[in-house]
């Protein structure tokens, strides 16, 4: 007796190889195969049966495959028939399926493709329920045909759409067993289908930790079709079958078999979601903490920017400006200076970039300025000596606009130098411009060593005339609509007013009025100098600019704060802004280097942190020691450090005067100073070694300041 999962097939085809090949197709299966050259022979040998499903071929002599059909049904109602088309087929699919068969396969075909038909034959035979064949009439036959066609179509695309879905689909019967499971989940789990149904699930794809959690559960859904998960979904981990854990998103549901509770999963790999959200965290944090930096740096630049650019005690009364930072630290710098009686110099800049890196460049050009122009030198030579000092410190791509005024108001004589900012205007009493300086020369830091023969714009003033600098934060501003305001309209306001004594505050609230609430985009800055000859402020005449041959002088002064001093590398980069191109002073860098390192650890370590000391005098003392000082330093939230320096350079010699204050309570120096050094020691050769490199090095005050003269 054929057991239930085998059927008694007969195949039937007039063509010996093709009948060869059919029956080859069924080695190795449980299925019995009889074999029959052509239609009448079919039906003959069908008469002997009983068969569950007739394969033949459509063309044949005789009777062809239809006809079989046709008389097979008639006599054996509960046959199955598969019929096999070729090119030269006439018939379509719909007249074979209404002549009685249950499919047709179109030549050439795969015996994968026919084995899964007969397969639905088998699960055909043991699902059907239906009358004893003798009392079915043939057209009840052809309709229960149709009907099973129609499932099978279902059932074909119930398949596709399991099969191209890209998430694991899993459904498991009332005792936990898995019964379906997609290509899918083969490919997340690792496990073949034929090696996982029938198996218990979650001893399989769930880890060990979770089994019991899933045990409780599972039983409350076998009874009762409810649980914690069903409805929803959940982030679980799954196991695949190399043992690797994954996170996996569920979605549960349960359905009824046959008054059972069975359950449908849809699990999705969320790995690779999971590590990019975990880069996500890791750049949000790195952006936070780039975004603490920041602001660090702004609090530093801001402090640089207070303590470095002069606050002058009274206004120049014919010299005005306005400066408005977009941030708290911003690159628009105004500076003015009188030197040599007569003649005062005013320098508009503007830096790329906020913060920081503006601020660090507002050192050396403050300090050159100032210095330089007190002294009598020539707009040339300040202009190259920050284009020189600026191109050795400053990283590429950061680099100063600036407009410099050399005013000779007693003269009535201006010489305007500018380095790519907007063009600067001349405007008399009644408003009308008379002359527009434009820019000739590149920013300053760009070239290595800039145009010794600049072109002065050289403007005779009469009384009334005011000469307008601008940055181009002004020229670009934008309103809510998002136009700038441009170089005409910037125009338009300068001729607008007509009182003088008002023209550069209606300026500023016109700029004002025409930004209105559109943020601002970048640093803006105005300068206004107003030439008023009835002003005699220094009657000495026939004195212009000191020659160039002065040695260079440099006065730097700067206080660190706590987060200041947090910062790394700040002595070094003290030390490049100090000493800038002078090649002599170059060469003494590392001397230069030393002292100003001990001398501001020493007022850090033992001014502002109060370290002691005698935990460096053993080895193992060092470790312990940098650990408090890191701790200490990052708790830290008072306390300052002044660092005053002066650098005198001529030909190959040079002077360096040091001095370097802290907040904190100081020490007995004198007792200190009477000890004879251990230059062997552990500690304590700090100052010794300062002692040595200086010429002269004295500690003042509590014991809190200490002076030093560095020469070569």
């Amino acid at each position: 007796m054929i057991e239930s999962s085998s059927l008694h097939i007969l195949i039937v085809d007039d063509d010996m190889p093709s009948l060869i090949t059919l029956q080859r197709f069924f080695h190795n299966t449980d299925h019995l195969i009889t074999v029959a050259n052509n239609g009448a022979e079919a039906l003959a040998i069908l008469k002997k049966g009983p068969f569950d499903l007739v394969i033949s071929d459509i063309n044949m002599p005789e009777m062809d495959g239809i006809q079989l059909v046709q008389e097979g049904l008639s006599n054996f109602p509960s046959l199955y028939f598969i019929l096999i088309t070729g090119e030269s087929c006439v018939h379509s699919f719909e007249e074979l399926t209404k002549a009685g068969a249950l499919t047709c396969l179109a030549k050439p075909f795969r015996r994968s493709e026919l084995l899964e038909i007969v397969d639905w034959v088998v699960s055909l035979k043991r699902d059907r329920k239906l009358a004893p064949a003798e009392s079915i009439a043939s057209t009840d036959r052809k309709q229960a045909v149709r009907n099973e066609k129609s499932l099978w179509n279902r059932d074909q695309r119930f398949q596709a759409i399991m099969n191209s879905a890209i998430d694991a689909i899993i459904l498991i019967n009332s005792r936990g067993y898995i019964t379906f499971w997609n290509p899918a989940a083969e490919v997340i789990f690792g496990y073949k289908s034929h090696e996982i149904i029938g198996k218990d699930l979650h001893s399989i794809i769930a880890p060990q930790k979770y089994h019991k959690q899933y045990e409780t559960g599972f039983m409350e859904f076998v009874k009762s079709g409810r649980g914690v998960l069903i409805g929803k979904t959940t982030e679980v981990m799954g196991l695949r079958k190399d043992q690797t854990e994954f996170p996996a998103e569920l979605s549960l549901s349960g359905f009824k078999d046959q008054d059972t509770w069975h359950a449908a999963g849809i699990i999705r790999d969320i790995s690779v979601r999971k590590q990019n959200e975990k880069t996500l965290l890791t750049a949000h944090s790195e952006l936070e903490r780039l975004y603490q930096r920041l602001n660090q740096e702004y609090e530093i630049a801001e402090k640089v920017f207070g303590k470095v650019v002069r606050k002058k005690e009274k206004e120049e009364k014919n010299v005005k400006h306005f400066l408005s930072a977009m941030k708290d630290a911003g690159g628009d710098l105004f500076l003015t200076a009188s030197g040599v009686p007569g003649v005062r110099h005013i320098l508009l800049g503007d830096f790329t970039g906020h913060g920081l890196s503006a601020a660090l460049g507002a050192i050396p050009v403050t300090s050159i300025f100032y210095a330089m122009a007190e002294r009598g030198y020539s707009l040339k030579k300040i202009a190259s000596e920050i284009n020189n000092r600026l191109k050795a410190i400053m990283p590429t791509g950061l680099y100063f606009c600036a407009c410099m005024v050399e005013w000779n108001y007693k003269h009535h004589i201006a010489r305007v130098l500018n380095f790519g900012l907007p063009v600067a205007m001349l405007v008399n009493a009644s408003g009308i411009i008379k002359n527009r300086i434009h820019s000739q020369h590149l920013p300053l830091g760009i070239l290595p060593e800039i145009d010794r023969e600049f072109h002065y714009e050289e403007i005779n003033l009469e009384h009334g005339d005011c000469v307008y600098l601008f940055t181009d934060g002004i020229v670009e501003s934008q309103n809510t609509a998002g136009d700038q305001l441009g170089q005409e309209r910037l125009e338009q306001l300068l001729t607008k007013s007509q009182v003088p004594e008002q023209r550069f505050d209606d300026i500023c609230r016109s700029i004002n009025e025409f930004r209105g609430d559109a943020p601002q985009l970048d640093d803006m800055a105005i300068a206004e100098i107003k030439c008023d000859t009835t002003l005699d402020d220094h009657p000495v005449e026939g004195i212009e600019s000191i020659s160039d041959d002065v040695p260079a002088i440099l006065n730097l002064s700067i206080t660190l704060h706590p987060g200041a001093m947090r910062a790394d590398n700040f002595i070094e980069t003290l030390t490049d802004l100090l000493i800038g191109t002078h090649v002599a002073a170059r060469k003494q860098k590392q001397n230069i280097f030393l002292i100003l390192s001990e001398l501001y650890s020493n007022a850090l370590e033992h001014g502002i942190l109060r370290m002691d000391t005698t935990l460096k005098s053993e080895p193992i003392g060092f470790e312990k020691y940098f650990i408090t000082r890191g701790e200490k330093l990052a708790a830290l939230s008072t306390g300052w450090i002044k660092i005053d320096m002066e650098l005198l350079v001529h030909n190959t010699n040079g002077r360096i005067l040091l001095q370097v204050e802290d907040s904190g309570r100081g020490f007995d120096y004198q007792s200190v100073q009477m000890i004879q050094p251990d230059i062997n020691a552990l500690r304590g050769r700090g100052v010794y070694l300062v002692r040595s490199l200086c010429k002269e090095v004295a500690i003042e005050g509590a014991g809190n300041k200490v002076k030093a003269i560095f020469e070569w």
